[in-house]
């Protein structure tokens, strides 16, 4: 079973690595394309338009993936990347003859955001994982996206040494196609395997229509885990959005260097998915109190990053609120994939969680960068306003997380085994008697 995992993280690592491979260099072209101004204004503009796009695609995803299976879905999904990535890489070759390659870029960098992949693999992995073991493997792939993020940005600025840029993104168009086909051949052999009886196989079609998948997503103790989760989102986006504009001024990081930031923060997050997470998760508290100490640390955090202009605590920082959003993400996972497993539609649930990330993406930037163009003093005598306007978010959604969510503890057994199980029978016999 467990090299059936590997091929599924490698699926999920290079599709975020592919995204990822963007991330140091997208800003800069536009900017060297076509001026600091316009180019700054473009990449907000992709930003809310990417992740507008990517909050339809995430529930239509997660609704087709419940339809026609996960390997349908992203078969797709990843010749959509291949493409997009094609797109990329003509924008940048284009650039040395017309001026059209601005839109081969916006259009390959935007569209890209429509991609899915993750979170319908997600659904997948509750699909074929035994129940005792489902924290640990849904904790594994969120700590390989976390690696696979890290690693692009440090990866495209070796190659950049070596190759002209297009020819990262042709590289990396043809991993996608490559990851197209492993992902239709390799999910055929696992949904075909039913001889596994502690797998769930995917929803069968008969189950999924809009009439069901109104009625779960819009009931009220899923809109309670959204609404806290949205919160969350926000303040990470909010965040992203103004942190590149201040990175160098305020901290001196500029350039390869900010990438490498990038990569440090994704590397505590998988740290903390491989290893913190599953710790916390099983010696400590409930899952109400799980969420909100994440979004209180994160909220921190954040609040902090405000104020300091020190690169020492801006690093030692960003491993706290690594840690803070591995556990908001993990547990806001398991709570909704086990709602999604009681109405059998596990990925329109997942699609729904990615909308909801998506929405907040779409939302935030749109928020927060003229807030910062308002407050922020250029000669950085004051505060971050994006990273203080982050911050009041994760606080917003701690409380929203002590009111709205009860104290319940589903899943719990996932991770203690059967221990709990037999204090709920011992507990329910001696009630009777």
């Amino acid at each position: 079973m467990e090299s059936k995992f590997i091929i599924l993280q490698w699926i999920v690592a290079m599709d975020i690595f592919i995204y990822s491979l963007s991330i140091p260099y997208f800003p800069s072209i536009l900017v060297e394309f076509e001026g600091q101004d316009n180019g700054t204004i473009y990449f907000g503009v992709s930003q809310s338009v990417g992740n507008g796009l990517a909050m339809f695609a995430g529930i239509v995803a997660g609704y087709l993936s419940d339809l026609y299976g996960r390997k349908v879905a992203v078969f797709i999904s990843q010749l959509h990347a291949g493409i997009c990535c094609l797109f990329i890489s003509t924008g940048m070759y284009l650039n040395k003859t017309t001026n059209m390659s601005i839109y081969f870029l916006l259009g390959g960098y935007t569209l890209r955001k429509m991609n899915r992949t993750s979170s319908i693999m997600t659904a997948y992995t509750i699909d074929v994982t035994p129940i005792k073991d489902r924290h640990k493997q849904i904790s594994r792939l969120d700590g390989v996206v976390g690696i696979a993020f890290a690693c692009g940005p440090a990866v495209v600025g070796f190659l950049s040494t070596l190759v002209q840029r297009e020819i990262i993104f042709i590289i990396g168009s043809a991993i996608s196609f490559f990851n197209a086909f492993l992902a239709l051949y390799y999910l055929i052999s696992i949904s075909n395997d039913k001889n596994d009886k502690n797998t769930k196989q995917s929803s069968s079609s008969s189950s999924v229509s809009w009439k069901s998948i109104k009625a779960v997503i819009f009931h009220k103790q899923l809109i309670n885990i959204f609404v806290v989760f949205f919160l969350g989102c926000t303040g990470q986006f909010c965040y992203i959005s103004t942190i590149g504009v201040v990175a160098p001024s305020r901290f001196g990081i500029k350039g390869t260097n900010y990438g490498y930031m990038v990569s440090y923060f994704g590397l505590a997050y998988a740290f903390s998915q491989f290893f913190l997470v599953p710790w916390i998760c099983k010696d400590y508290g409930t899952e109400k109190s799980r969420l909100m100490g994440s979004l209180l640390v994160t909220g921190l955090g954040r609040l902090y990053l405000g104020v300091t202009k020190s690169i020492y605590i801006f690093v030692i920082l960003h491993f706290f609120v690594a840690v803070g959003s591995a556990v908001l993400m993990h547990c806001t996972t398991m709570k909704v994939n086990n709602f999604g497993n009681e109405h059998n539609l596990v990925g329109t649930v997942n699609g729904a969680m990615d909308s909801v990330r998506r929405f907040s993406g779409f939302i935030a930037p749109m928020i927060a960068v003229p807030i910062h163009y308002m407050y922020y003093k250029k000669d950085d005598s004051g505060v971050s306003p994006g990273a203080i306007l982050a911050s009041s978010f994760y606080f917003a959604g701690f409380v929203a997380a002590f009111y709205f969510l009860g104290n319940d503890n589903n899943g719990e057994n996932i991770i203690k085994g059967d221990t709990n199980s037999k204090h709920s029978n011992n507990a329910k016999k001696e009630k009777k008697a």
